[in-house]
């Protein structure tokens, strides 16, 4: 054994010295800049405010200022406002029962300028001046000055835990913390919608990230921040339980709602929280309510008595203790199930008519028609020679067969529609015959497939796989609803993109367009069509992205999604792309000089930054690790080019104007029509394959085996997607025509001249 310690060696009890402890308490309050948001605006929401606006710089470590227009504080208070234990809101212990506001240890303020320098500016209605007053360690620095100001207060907390260095290392990137600060005031906006708030980076420059306006409602802030999706899919529940003292307002989505993960925002007597018991509670109502695999969205609201609640529980007040938990769960548990239930009574359900096929129009038309006599009919026949000979007549219908009809047998080609290899071709019926494609209404439906050869009409599934070309990636397109409702926007830069479209239109060339009849692609940029009696050749990659364009300004901001199965990490794309000397240039002037990291590490700034505004109108999605998860779908059954999205990325960061918003949008919106576009296959990429022969074709010639070869996915989209929509919606403008984008090859009268004569 050893031998017991000498007494005067034991370390004695000492009395921690006072900043040491104020350190310790502001580290518990104030765990990241977020925390300090939401004591701040606390504060804001229980001085009465109706406008709250927060600034940050550097995720909130640099500056974060909190500036609103509520009753102010007292100048004879500014000395003592910092201190610890100091309260406007609690008098006594006993006060804690019938609390109704979010602050009442006074630890707010105090902790944030034990790690922070802070200053305060503010003037009440009584107050003929503002005054300013400057903190460090919870005292006041210098005698409080006069200074001009509006009503209200601003606290602006500058080089947040500049004395606490292990914090700030172990603080996340500026960009999670920023997006974490518009995180909590986007919850609070829901509560809170008669305030307006908002959030955006220091600078001249500075995006607004969020804004939500004064004397809104639940609902709207709901559509602004979920979704419009999930507020078209909102019920509203109402509860009140006199027994338990408890009443419930909630509103939770429907069965007709699919999110990405389920999020449940709960508040109780106002303050945001966290309940395990609760979330069970929920999660219960969802899964015995909803289909397995829905992820709803759920804000609840509590207010139960103050005298059953205790408040005093967690220093950030993240989590309170209420009397009769259980009961309460149970009770909001069975008030959820019922309301989804009545819900799923009152679902409506899209349906579409299903198209005859070419066959059954045939039969009918026959049916219809009556017997000509065979004297008539030698007698029209002979009117419709004599006539041939003085007029070339030319057979336009949308329905007829392709070019690739006359090649011969092919090989099968990959599908765009279905999850599996075992769905049948849908070019080719029963008898392996070529199949005359569908009008433009049956080309552009994706929810109904009519098979010529088939007993009955399948349904479609929900989404569709798509294997990124030469990547390992596979993405999977979302098909939007027929009926989802449109957001209504009413920015003043999109009416003048939107009316710009319309004024730049031809008017001859859009009446040309109507006309065409697809006859088959050269390549991926460009394509021959018939109009009239005129072959003329069309470079798409000019013509898809004009209309590409025009689809982003007129789709902006409701835009289905294109989600990749895989993230895609902009910085492993980037690297690949810097790496080469031909894109280089795009990095800008500096490429040279500054280190690629650095380079990669400013762009994927500049693209979380905006993440917020990417994901709300163009349904773009970058996570918080820099990984793009989702993309705008501008068109069933066509997606771009996925080889390409390095460029898109890079060419996002570089070439488009993110200080105005007009400008931002505008060339944002060409950035993406130009990634959309048709375009020469990337360098390096790998060739698509071709399908399986057909075996119903074993003697097919070499010329129809070349041709399927040369047949690749992009190609097979631009026939039974892109140039069905683009003849019914694309309007070219002047442009199209001094650029020959539509060229003219040869007319049917010359070629008959040519060979009458051989």
């Amino acid at each position: 054994m050893s031998e017991q310690q000498a007494p005067d060696s034991l370390p004695r009890i000492q009395r921690l010295d006072e900043t040491v402890v104020n350190r310790i308490a502001a580290g518990e309050v104030i765990q990241r800049p977020f925390n300090a948001v939401k004591e701040l605006l606390e504060n804001s929401i229980d001085a009465g405010s109706t406008l709250v606006q927060i600034i940050a710089r550097d995720g909130g470590n640099k500056l974060l200022q909190i500036i609103d227009n509520g009753c102010g504080i007292r100048f004879d208070d500014m000395p003592i406002v910092c201190e610890r234990f100091t309260t406007s809101k609690l008098a006594a212990f006993t006060d804690l029962r019938s609390l109704n506001t979010h602050g009442f240890r006074g630890e707010a303020l105090a902790s944030i300028s034990h790690v922070a320098h802070v200053s305060i500016v503010s003037k009440t209605a009584e107050a003929e001046c503002a005054y300013r007053g400057e903190y460090f360690e919870g005292k006041l620095k210098a005698s409080v000055k006069y200074v001009p100001g509006n009503q209200g207060t601003t606290i602006t907390a500058e080089d947040l835990f500049f004395n606490v260095p292990i914090r700030r290392r172990t603080l996340k990137s500026a960009t999670e913390e920023f997006k974490k600060i518009v995180e909590v005031v986007s919850l609070y906006s829901l509560h809170y919608p008669r305030v307006g708030m908002s959030v955006r980076k220091a600078g001249s420059d500075g995006l607004t990230a969020l804004k939500t306006p004064a004397d809104s409602t639940v609902a709207a802030n709901i559509r602004l921040m979920v979704g419009a999706e999930a507020a078209d899919a909102l019920i509203h529940v109402n509860h009140e339980d006199k027994q338990l003292e408890f009443s419930l307002d909630a509103y939770v989505t429907g069965p007709s709602f699919a999110g990405r993960k389920t999020q449940l925002v709960l508040f109780i007597n106002h303050r945001l929280v966290e309940s395990a018991r609760l979330r069970r509670a929920m999660e219960s109502a969802f899964t015995e309510a909803l289909p397995r695999g829905a992820q709803p969205f759920a804000y609840v609201s509590l207010q139960i008595a103050p005298h059953n609640v205790d408040v005093n529980v967690h220093p950030t007040k993240h989590e309170v203790f209420f009397l009769h938990q259980d009961a309460i769960a149970d009770a909001i548990q069975s008030r959820i199930v019922a309301a989804l239930a009545a819900g799923r009574q009152s679902m409506t359900f899209l349906v579409q008519s299903v198209l005859p096929s070419n066959k059954q129009e045939q039969q009918q038309q026959q049916q219809k028609q009556s017997p000509v006599p065979r004297a008539a009919a030698s007698q029209q026949l002979s009117q419709s020679a004599s006539s041939s000979q003085s007029v070339i007549r030319s057979r336009v219908e949308p329905g007829v067969t392709n070019i690739e009809a006359f090649f011969g047998p092919a090989q099968k080609r990959p599908k765009l529609g279905a999850d599996s290899g075992e769905a049948p071709d849908e070019d080719n019926n029963a008898d392996g015959e070529p199949r005359q494609s569908a009008n433009s209404t049956a080309a552009n439906s994706a929810s109904i497939v009519i098979d010529e050869g088939a007993d009955c009409v399948r349904q479609s599934p929900t989404q569709t796989s798509v294997q990124l070309v030469g990547s390992s990636h596979s993405a999977a397109i979302a098909a939007p609803s027929p009926g989802q409702h449109r957001r209504v926007m009413r920015l003043q830069c999109v009416f003048r993109m939107q009316r710009s479209v319309e004024a730049q239109a031809d008017a001859e060339l859009c009446a040309q367009f109507r006309k065409l009849v697809f006859v088959g692609c050269i390549d991926r940029r460009l394509a021959l069509a018939q109009c009239d009696c005129d072959l003329l050749l069309l470079n798409m990659q000019l013509l898809s992205e004009k209309y590409f364009y025009q689809v982003m300004c007129r789709d902006f901001g409701n835009f289905e999604v294109l989600a990749l199965s895989e993230p895609a990490p902009v910085r492993r794309l980037l690297t690949a792309l810097l790496s080469s000397p031909a894109y280089r240039t795009l990095a800008g002037p500096d490429c040279s000089t500054a280190g690629a990291e650095q380079l990669i590490e400013r762009f994927l700034t500049v693209l979380q930054s905006r993440s917020m505004m990417l994901l709300d109108y163009f349904s773009m999605e970058i996570d918080s690790d820099g990984n793009v998860l989702s993309l705008p779908l501008l068109l069933k059954k066509f997606q771009p080019d996925l080889d390409y999205l390095g460029v898109y990325l890079l060419r996002l960061a570089t070439k488009v104007d993110w200080n105005t918003e007009s400008a931002c949008f505008e060339t944002f919106c060409r950035e993406t029509a130009k990634f959309y576009a048709l375009k020469a296959p990337f360098p390096g990429a790998a060739a698509p394959e071709p399908g399986a022969e057909d075996d119903a074709a074993p003697h097919s010639t070499q010329a129809s085996q070349a041709s399927t070869a040369r047949r690749d996915p992009i190609e097979r989209s631009v026939e039974l997607a892109l140039f069905p929509s683009m003849r019914a919606q694309f309007k070219p403008d002047t442009d199209c025509r001094n650029s020959r984008a539509m060229g003219k090859l040869v007319s049917l009268q010359d070629m008959y001249r040519v060979f009458e004569r051989c």
